[in-house]
Formats: C-alpha cells, structure tokens, sequence
C-alpha cells in the first residue's frame, strides 16, 4: 500500500493585535487589513510589520517568519498627547513668495508653519513686483490656520538720485555719531519696506534696494536710513547680533517730501565720496543666513496629509516645514493608508531650504490578491 505524503509548508503567518483594535496593518509597507488580522502564506525570513492608528503614535517592528509556523505581534499603541501648538498653512497666489511670521522668515508659499503658539500673530506675504501682504490671524492649538493671499502687482521700482548738496561755508562743529558695536563679527540684515523699491543707507552708506538682504554687517547698533522719492525718508536703529539674521518689520513709508539737509556724517567735499555701489570689503556668502548650523526640510505630496517621517520619527502631516535638521544625509519617508510609502534619500545643507515633492502611487495589491 502507497501512502501518499504531504509536503512540508513553505510558508508562514503572522497574526496581528493591538490594543486599540481597528488599527491599520502594513506587512513591509503593504496594507494587509486592520488588527485583529491573520496573514498566511508569507515567505520565511524578516518582514517589517507596521501598525497605525489615528489619534495613537505608530508602531513598527521586524518580525521573523518561519515555515508551517504563526509569529505573534502584539502591540500596545501609545496616545498622542493633546496638542499644545497649532499650525498656519499660507498660500498665495501667485506662489513662491517670502512668508514672514512675527517678523520672522519662515519659508516660500505654500508653506506649512507648525509649533506656533496659541494666540495672535502677524503673517507678511511678499514677493518682488507686488504689493506687501499683511494680516493678523489667530491660532488655536491642534488645528491649522489657512491664510490665503491674492498679491496686487505693484509699481516697478526706479531707482532715485540725491540732489546734489553745495558745500557748506563753514565747518560745522557737530561731533559725528558713531554706531555702537556690541562685540567683534558680523550679522545679516534683511530690509523691507512698503512701497518697495526705496534706497538703504546702513550709517549713510548707500546698499541697495528694497527688499534688500545684506549679510556681513558689523554687530551692534546701526543706523538704517530709507529713501524714496515722493516719500518722508525714515530712519531708525537696528540691533545686529554676531551670526545672525535681523528682520524688522515691514516699514510703511509716508507720503510727502524730505528735507535735503545732508547728513552731518557726509564729507564736506561733496558726494562724490559717496559709494554708488556696494563697497567692495563687504564678502560674500554661500549662505543666506551667516552661523546657522541647521537646515530646513519643506515636505510637499500629493494626496496632502501624508505622515512625514524623518529616520524613522515622525514629523507631522504634509505639507510642512520642519526646521532644526542636523546637516547631512537624511531618509525621508512619506506615508498614507491605500498608497505606497515613498522613501529617499536627501542632503540637508546649514541654512538653507532643501524641498521634497513626493507624488504617491495607490497601493493595488490587495485588489491583485483577490483575482489571483
């Protein structure tokens, strides 16, 4: 009598719990059900089992699987703390414009700014040839914020010459001010102002243009003069710290005409002394911000709402922006349920912005499973 023998399993399983149940379960970044779930048939050796659950933090592990056997996976997920900071999504149109919050650089349209503080804040939108953007908005811990702005093009700039000033008779007996620095070094200077287009003289000397981004600027206390024809010249004091960046506020120049009394500080012989261009000591810089030692992700996907994870710690939803990255190489990971996670490889550079598009593709295989 022939017995017949049944071949030895070339599969395993992997059965999946968590506590909450209903939660999504991804066997090496393919949704497979939602736990209580069993999986058969998966081939012997490691596999990455992914456990997500709204409202709780992910959980992921390696599990090893082996022939004609069942590994268990059990996972008690951890609650999201109740949110303390909230977000503001600014958009613009069109797009690619300088965000600024509380005064502060932020980003280019559409940026998602996260961590702000429950409460009022200040949002200038900005971009060369268009009217300044201005508004308040409020934002309340766990929700996003939209500001959406449709910028007003604006009057193109032209640059204005001073009127000659005839040399004094007399030699006036005025001491001259002398800016206050605070230490040795430099910082950068970032001027704004409404119309743009207007002259800056940082301690009477003649920079530029606005919006104007000057960097290597002598720490301490300096003297920022604004000029434009047919406008009240404004100026004012600014404190410039070693290494970093100033940003005033957005200046609003009045309507009106200055006197040309020339300033005390300007050589008596007429101002041909005066530099008509930027002086040449002034160095440049690979970097927009002169010391800053981290860079800046912005994560944009398609579906929005993508988990976004840094080496493997989660960062926030896309689209977003997350700052404070060590320069170097980092994996990117952007997740989100029915879709193929999208992992890379980016380089970080110390002040600057490196962007992430990732345009995920939806996951069919479990379609695919039932038709074979």
């Amino acid at each position: 009598t022939t017995t017949a023998t049944t071949p030895p399993p070339t599969t395993g399983s992997v059965n999946v719990q968590s506590t909450p149940a209903a939660a999504n379960v991804f066997l090496d970044s393919t949704l497979v059900g939602l736990t209580p779930v069993t999986i058969s048939g998966v081939a012997p050796g490691s596999h990455t089992v992914r456990i997500e659950k709204t409202g709780y933090e992910p959980y992921q592990m390696t599990a090893s699987v082996s022939a004609g056997a069942t590994t268990l996976v059990s996972a008690a997920l951890t609650p999201i703390p109740d949110p303390t900071t909230g977000s503001v999504n600014i958009q613009s149109t069109p797009a690619g414009a300088n965000v600024f919050l509380d005064g502060t650089l932020v980003g280019l349209t559409p940026v998602l700014v996260s961590g702000i503080t429950p409460g009022s804040h200040q949002v200038a939108v900005e971009l060369t040839g268009y009217v300044p953007f201005q508004a308040t908005t409020s934002v309340s811990a766990g929700a996003t914020t939209v500001v959406s702005a449709v910028l007003t093009p604006g009057p193109t700039p032209t640059a204005t010459t001073p009127t000659p000033t005839p040399t004094p008779t007399a030699t006036t007996t005025t001491p001259t001010p002398t800016p206050t620095v605070t230490s040795a070094g430099a910082g950068t200077l970032y001027i704004r102002s409404s119309p743009f287009g207007a002259r800056v003289l940082v301690d009477d000397v003649y920079r530029g243009l606005t919006p104007l981004l000057l960097p290597n600027v002598p720490a301490g206390t300096r003297q920022v003069t604004l000029e434009k024809a047919g406008y009240l010249t404004k100026t004012f004091p600014v404190t410039i710290p070693v290494g970093g960046l100033t940003a005033p506020p957005l200046v609003f120049l009045e309507r009106g005409t200055s006197p040309t009394t020339p300033p005390t500080t300007i050589p008596t012989t007429g101002p041909t002394t005066i530099p008509t261009t930027s002086p040449t000591t002034m160095p440049t810089t690979t970097s927009p911000f002169p010391g800053v030692t981290t860079g800046t992700l912005i994560v944009y996907s398609m579906p929005f709402g993508c988990s976004v994870y840094v080496d493997d710690v989660y960062r926030g939803l896309s689209p977003a922006i997350i700052r404070n990255i060590a320069p170097g190489q980092h994996l990117i990971r952007i997740t989100f349920p029915g879709y193929q996670d999208e992992v890379r490889t980016v380089q970080v550079t110390a002040g600057k912005w490196t962007t992430v598009t990732a345009v995920l593709i939806p996951d069919i295989s479990p379609l695919v499973s039932v038709f074979q």
